[in-house]
């Protein structure tokens, strides 16, 4: 079982993943979504900006990790420690890849 403190630590998203590719509908149809809800983020994020952990109605989730790696690896997010909050950014590269 995860933590949800682990979730706010960048290397904790590239540890004994599932191998994964970015080239499926699946992986971008998350992304999209991820990007969708980083939009209701409160305290509000930049635009292409999405939180490691969301509060959805008083749940905690968090994006799939396999996806984040994946993306990560790929250079299509980057990410940034804001407050106590770990934030994945689209990179530029990311942003053409979903056009």
């Amino acid at each position: 079982m995860t933590e949800g403190r682990d979730v706010l630590k960048p290397e904790w998203w590239t540890i004994n993943p599932q191998t994964e590719s970015p080239n499926s509908q699946r992986q971008m149809a998350a992304m999209r979504l991820y990007l969708e809800i980083g939009c209701a983020a409160r305290p509000e994020l930049p635009a292409g900006a999405f939180p490691a952990q969301m509060d959805c109605g008083g749940e905690s989730l968090r994006p799939d990790k396999a996806i984040i790696k994946v993306f990560l690896e790929e250079g299509l997010l980057t990410h940034r420690l804001s407050g106590a909050q770990l934030i994945f950014d689209l990179a530029l590269s990311g942003g053409r890849y979903l056009e």
